[in-house]
């Protein structure tokens, strides 16, 4: 198979086009002749660095390869036996014949469900129905053809998968109905997925609400560093600083397949060492398909913190949206779109220790520590080691220290500036207040997430395809300080508001040529 890869399809076609021009024109005069050798060359050069600039393409992060051989019954390789893959949602259809082997590939295919059908004359049509064509994978469908008329046709609606021989990856395949159905925490974050993957640690939030406000997860894969893995959405990295956290993260509902690969990755997923999550998003067909959903938590069914003396804090959290696809034009235009809300208000409790009463008056008596007065002190004789002629030390005479009467600092000595301070930090709340956890708080922290994803499918032809998807996120904080305009500590958290913004798209062309010259950009 080989790939030409250029900043855009036209550029490649402008290309061809020019160099039919030119091959026709060599039978011109030697000198005119030599000129547009020249000019050829010079197009050649300009093409190769525009190769060289371009950003390289990953046919197999959003597509598929769908291969096999075409026999007769006993079992002898059938040539040049026409080979078509329809997409059975769709309408998608590619075409090939098959190689003196009896060999036939069809790269850089839209995953989905085909029917795959092969005939030659003096044969029975063979027809393979449902077979599913998943994003990064090479899917083998061999067909036998039996001898008869060609009008003639065996279907076969199932068959049982073959052992994977055509890639060396190792990795995991969880599909919609395991993204959807299977019971995910932290938002629905597909991310824990991972955990059903070998050689993965169960996946887990690191980082603050603030830095971390897409609540993206973290696994350590084959004993490689968090930092050492590579998310992509459809073939576009998805990373904060090389794999510290990704950045957006698409609902659960909207995701049609998760490909994760940890090992033996194949070239377009170079740059990681442990985990390669590739995520697909779903697409439209040609029947209108869509889904509601909500999912609710309250408080009320939680339990209130053993040392909590004060009302239970209201939670509330709500997780809804919806999704539509389906067909602007039949088997040649698809849309789908999903939107995502979510409004978390987490109701926290705090607990810690604030000056008691007496304390606040100076009065410093319960802190079982004797309390000196600054002024009424003097240094020790020597404020260092000091030696005598003989190079033995001078004993050093004791400080005079004076405490303060009863323990008491008398507010004559209060700062000025430290009463204002002090003012702003409430009194003990507790029923006989010690010297800690004597006050409690409940304080609210509200975060609300808005996401929309939109994706358009174009089958301009059989051999020429378009795609396009844009994703957005914003997502608002507030957490409010335990002190109000003071602060305070925070048990866990950051105090004070933040909103973090997440946008990203793709645009994919797909131009196949013929069986062995695709074009990706």
């Amino acid at each position: 198979m080989k790939k030409l890869f250029g900043l855009s399809s036209s550029w490649i076609h402008s290309g061809n086009r020019s160099h039919a021009i030119q091959t026709e024109e060599f039978a011109a005069p030697a000198i005119t002749g030599l000129f547009k050798l020249w000019q050829l060359g010079v197009a050649v050069l300009l093409g190769t660095m525009l190769l060289g600039f371009s950003a390289p393409a990953m046919g197999q992060a959003v597509n598929a390869t769908l291969l096999g051989t075409v026999m007769d019954a006993s079992g002898a390789a059938v040539a040049e036996a026409r080979v078509t893959a329809t997409e059975m949602k769709t309408g998608l259809s590619r075409s090939t014949t098959t190689n003196d082997s009896g060999n036939y590939a069809f790269a850089d295919l839209p995953p989905g469900q085909y029917e795959v059908a092969t005939e030659k004359q003096g044969f029975k049509k063979a027809v393979r129905s449902a077979v599913d064509v998943v994003v990064n994978t090479d899917t083998r469908v061999n067909l036998t053809l039996e001898p008869g008329a060609i009008t003639e046709s065996v279907v076969v609606n199932a068959e049982t998968p073959i052992l994977q021989t055509d890639r060396a990856d190792v990795g995991a395949k969880i599909e919609s109905r395991q993204v959807v159905d299977l019971p995910l925490g932290n938002n629905r974050n597909f991310q824990n997925l991972l955990n059903l993957v070998p050689g993965a640690t169960r996946a887990h939030r690191v980082h603050s609400e603030f830095f971390n406000a897409q609540d993206s997860l973290s696994t350590e894969v084959n004993g490689q560093a968090r930092l050492f893995n590579n998310l992509q959405i459809e073939g576009v990295d998805d990373n904060e600083r090389t794999g510290l956290l990704q950045i957006y993260i698409p609902p659960a509902e909207a995701i049609q397949t998760v490909d994760v690969g940890t090992s033996n990755y194949t070239a377009e997923f170079g740059r990681a060492g442990g985990a390669v999550t590739n995520v697909i998003l779903k697409s439209g067909t040609n029947d209108y398909h869509g889904a509601a959903y909500e999912f609710n938590r309250i408080s009320a069914l939680a339990a209130k913190p053993f040392f909590q003396t004060l009302a239970k804090a209201p939670t509330t959290y709500n997780y809804y949206g919806g999704n539509v696809g389906g067909p602007i034009l039949r088997n040649k235009l698809f849309f789908f779109g999903d939107f995502l809300r979510i409004d978390d208000s987490r109701g926290k409790f705090d607990i810690l220790a604030v000056p008691r009463d007496d304390f606040r008056s100076g009065n410093l008596g319960a802190g079982g520590t004797t309390i000196y007065d600054p002024y009424q002190t003097t240094d020790a004789t020597h404020a260092t080691l000091a030696l005598d002629a003989s190079g033995k030390p001078i004993p050093v005479a004791p400080a005079n220290r004076t405490p303060f009467p009863n323990n008491t600092i008398p507010a004559s000595r209060f700062s000025p500036l430290a009463l204002k301070i002090l003012a702003l930090v409430p009194h003990t709340n507790v029923t006989n207040p010690g010297l800690s956890n004597n006050y409690q708080q409940n304080t609210r922290f509200l975060k609300n997430t808005t996401a929309f994803d939109t994706k358009f499918d174009f089958n301009r032809k059989d051999n020429d395809r378009f795609a396009f998807r844009f994703s957005r996120a914003v997502q608002s904080l507030n957490d409010q300080p335990i002190f109000g305009l003071a602060g305070g500590p925070k048990g866990g958290g950051f105090q004070g508001t933040g909103e973090q913004h997440v946008q990203s798209g793709a645009l994919n062309h797909t131009h196949v040529f013929s069986p062995s010259l695709i074009v990706e950009t």
